[in-house]
């Protein structure tokens, strides 16, 4: 499914995933982690259901 979701991953979304993947590298707190996480989850979320309707 992975494959699939970057298909439907608009331009924005993929640097927006790109910017929050190289904070999470980087962050050193757990809090700070968790919220960068929980943004990656919110626009994997949206992909899924785009793609869901294809």
């Amino acid at each position: 499914m992975a494959e699939e979701l970057i298909y439907v991953l608009t331009e924005k979304e993929k640097q927006e995933l790109s910017s929050l993947t190289e904070e999470l590298v980087y962050s050193p707190n757990h809090k700070e982690t968790k919220h960068i996480a929980s943004q990656i989850r919110r626009i994997l979320d949206h992909a899924e259901k785009r793609l869901s309707e294809v």
